[in-house]
Parts: structure tokens; sequence; C-alpha cells
């Protein structure tokens, strides 16, 4: 074992500032911000402390004392995103934060990245082997080495410290990834498909990067570069299967997800991408399927298993109508991922009587759009009340965004069949103000159809018979999760009341 060191921190100048300079300008205002943060840790008030050096740290990065206070007062208080960012600003400072380096290890082994997580034990240890945390990390250490000659030697074609360096760059872009650092993660990316240009999950990773930053188009081509590598690549196929319904193209996803079912490829955690990328294609069947194959091979009680995914499995059982089965389903959700307010939402609207419901719903709105399309529709909504004078202002900047945008249109039938309340409302809303012939179509399909709450639906079939689209006669309509005629007068007086 190494002997302790003592531990280095970034050197300051007489001003005040960390050794990366730009700092707070001189040392009477770097004393009186530190001295404000005393004030309020003098009063324990941990949380308004945290806050402020979240203000400070943005306001003047490169400080290492701000980076201190900042992860010290986060790990006290749980806060382990903003701990692990202040950790990983102060390593980029100093690579040899005695404090950062024991950090960083313990974030990276809590998000299964044990080849980074060993990486930085190492160096933790050679740091300063007496601190507080050694122990849990020469526990933690053991128990990676007897598992990284296994890791290793999946990178094929690189002598063993090579393809560490590697696993250690990827891994570090998957922390950043999960961190939304996307600047970060991709050149952590491009270095390792610079070491090796057949490495399928750095090219994942840019991908989903470029969905986020707002290059679908980008976003697909990294994709579709993986399959011309791994045909069944699952993590690939997938992804492919959501873009194309950002895209507004449904249709073009069908066989990726054939595809997707068939795969016998080697992936990292594959029912959880199987099982998303069947999610955002509806194949209810298909997602049981795979849940189904999860269970035989025991990984559906693995501890990897993010409470999302339980989440996607019990809206599928919902709409098998095996309700008492998606409630177990949805409490583990709970319990894996307490945040989830996604599942929560779903067990909320099973207490309302059944006409009532919105649910099942898999996502929340927003996760079927593109973000280029969200700024976009978000623009002209927060544009309406300085055009409420023109009439025309909506449906015209309506028409000019789905030129722009395909995915649009496809975005608000999925809103109307799978949507959460606010999605399926505002869907609503939008295709009353534009009255396009296919959007009243869709419109007409959704009044018809036993999605969503009846009264919602009533409305619709109301603006409808109004707008013409629907016509007298008896019309079927769903009421208590039971479909009957009713004829137009009876319907027109019904949702008068």
């Amino acid at each position: 074992m190494a002997k302790k060191k003592g531990k280095k921190r970034a050197s300051k100048s007489s001003s005040g500032q960390s050794r990366s300079g730009g700092g707070f300008g001189t040392k009477q205002n770097f004393e009186q911000e530190i001295n404000k943060v005393k004030r309020l840790l003098s009063r324990a008030e941990d949380q308004a402390v945290l806050d402020y050096l979240q203000e400070l740290t943005q306001r003047y990065p490169g400080q290492a004392e701000l980076l201190e206070l900042q992860m010290t007062i986060a790990a006290e208080l749980q806060e382990g995103l903003t701990c692990g960012k202040a950790a990983a600003q102060l390593l980029e400072l100093d690579p040899n934060h005695g404090d950062g380096l024991y950090i960083m290890a313990s974030m990276a082994l809590q998000k299964i990245h044990p080849v980074l997580a060993w990486h930085l034990s190492q160096r933790a240890l050679a740091q300063d082997d007496e601190h507080p945390m050694t122990e849990g990390i020469l526990a933690v250490m053991g128990k990676i080495e007897e598992g990284l000659d296994e890791l290793v030697a999946e990178v094929e074609g690189l002598p063993r410290e090579e393809a560490i360096e590697l696993l250690i760059n990827h891994e570090w872009g998957q922390l950043y990834l999960g961190w939304g650092e996307y600047e970060k993660c991709k050149a952590a990316e491009l270095r390792v498909i610079a070491q090796k240009p057949d490495f399928m999950p750095a090219y994942n990773n840019l991908s989903l990067i470029a969905l986020t930053t707002g290059d679908v188009e980008e976003a697909i081509v990294q994709a579709e570069k993986v399959l011309s590598f791994e045909p069944e690549n699952v993590h690939a196929l997938a992804n492919l299967i959501r873009y194309c319904f950002l895209q507004g193209q449904p249709e073009q996803a069908q066989p990726f997800g054939e595809q997707l079912k068939a795969s016998q490829a080697d992936a990292w955690d594959p029912y959880t991408k199987k099982i998303e990328g069947l999610t955002y294609l509806g194949d209810t069947a298909g997602v049981l399927e795979i849940w189904q194959q999860a269970e035989a091979a025991g990984e559906a009680s693995s501890d990897l298993l993010g409470g999302v995914v339980f989440h996607w499995v019990a809206v599928a059982q919902a709409r098998m109508g095996n309700l008492t089965v998606a409630k177990q389903l949805w409490r583990e959700a709970l319990k894996r991922s307490p945040d989830l307010k996604l599942a929560q939402a779903n067990l909320d609207d099973l207490l309302l009587p059944l006409g009532q419901r919105n649910g099942p719903w898999e996502f929340e709105g927003h996760d079927w759009m593109s973000p280029p399309l969200q700024t976009g529709l978000l623009e002209i909504l927060s544009s309406l009340s300085k055009n409420s004078d023109d009439p025309r202002f909506l449906p015209k900047a309506f028409h000019r965004l789905c030129a722009d945008y395909p995915g649009l249109t496809t975005w608000l039938e999925t809103m109307l069949t799978r949507g959460d309340l606010f999605g399926r409302q505002m869907a609503v809303e939008l295709i009353k103000e534009v009255r396009s012939p296919e959007l009243l179509d869709i419109l007409k399909s959704f009044a018809l159809s036993a999605h969503g709450p009846d009264r919602l639906r009533n409305q619709v079939a109301e603006f409808l018979v109004e707008e013409d689209v629907l016509t007298s006669g008896n019309i079927p309509m769903w009421s208590n999760g039971e479909q009957t005629n009713v004829a137009l007068s009876e319907f027109s007086n019904a949702c008068s009341v």
C-alpha cells in the first residue's frame, strides 16, 4: 500500500484566483463572496449555501475553493449530481485532488462504470491511503479486479493498457452523457474512436448527443454507421425506432422493430433497450415477449434495471387489461426510481372511474418530439398573445412548422392515441385552431376511439358536429369502457349538459 501523501489543491495567486485564472478579479471580491458563504453555513443553511455556490461556480468557473465547498456540501446533502460535477471539475484543475478522486471513484461505481471506478480508485489510494473512504474503496477495488480481465478482453485488437485507456475514456463519456455535459462526452468518445474506429458504443453515444442537441439527421447517420458494422446492434436499432417517430416516419420504424426482437447480439443491458424501442413502436406483445425473456434469464429482478423499464412493462400489461400486474410493476418502478413521475401519474390515473381515465401512457409529450420541433412549437405558443388579433396567425404558423418538421402531424396523432393528458389536450386545441382536413380526420378517429377520458372525446365530437365532420345518424361512441351507438340529437343534448 502506498504511503500517505499530502493532498494537493489548485494553487492560488495573491488575488485569490485559482491557477486556471478568470476568477473574481480582486482579493477583496473573492473574500466577500467566501464570507457570505460562511455566514450562510454558520446559520446551518446548507441548501441555501449549495444554491448560492451553484450560482458562483457558473459565474466564476475554475475556482477550486468554491468547487471544494460545493462538493463537500452536496455530498452531505446527498446531491449526487452536483457533487459529482464539482468533483470532476476539481480533477480538471488538479488531477491529484484527493477528495475529488475518492468522490469520483464512488460516483463511477454508483453509475456502474467499473473500469473508470477502478482507475480512479488506484489514483485515489496512491494520493492518500488514509482517507476516510479508503476502506470502502479497497473493498470495491478487489471486486472490480476480479472481472477486469474479462472487460478488457471484450475490446479486441488492442493491447491491455490501450484497451483500459479506451474503456476509461468511454466510461467518462457515459458519465458526461448522463450529466448532460454533451461537449465533454463528445470529446471523450472521439478519443475512443481515434483509438478504435469500430468501437460501436461510442457511435451510439454520439448519436444520442446529436439528437439531444437537435440534429436528428446526424443522430440517424451515427446510428446507421453502427448498423453498417453490426446489423443486429440492439442500441442502434432501438434508437432508430425513436428517430423514425421524431421524423414523422413511424412506418419506417417497423422493420427495425422486427430486427430488434430477433437480435441476439451482445449488448449492455439489452432488455432495457429492446423494451424501450418496442415501447416507442407500440408493440405491446413484443414488450411482454422481451420481458418474459428477461424473467427467464433472471434479469427482470436485476438491480441494473431502472424503474422506467418496469413502468414500460406496466403500461403494456395495462393495455392488455392486466391491471393488477400493472399496479405491481408501477409500485416496483417507484421503489427503484422514487422520482419517476410517469409511474406515479399512471397509478393515480387508475384510481379514477373508468370513463375519466387518461392512461395508460408510456412517455410525456415532449419525449415524442425532436428538440427543434419542441423549440418551434414553443415559439409559436409564446407568440399567441402578441398575435391574438390575427385569427390566421396560428394556422399559418402551424403549417410553416409542419413544412419544416413533418414529425408534428405524427406527434399530434400519437398524443391523441398514446399521450399524457396534457399532450392530448394540447393536440386537441391545436387541431381545433388549424382545422385542416387531414387533422380533422385525425381528430374524428380520436372522437370515435376509446382513448382518453370520455369527457374530452365528447367535447371533440361536439366540435366535429359543428364542423360537419360528423353527420347525423347513429354515432358509435365509447363511454365507461363500452361502445354504444348514440343518435346525433341525443349526443348533442348529452354534450350540452
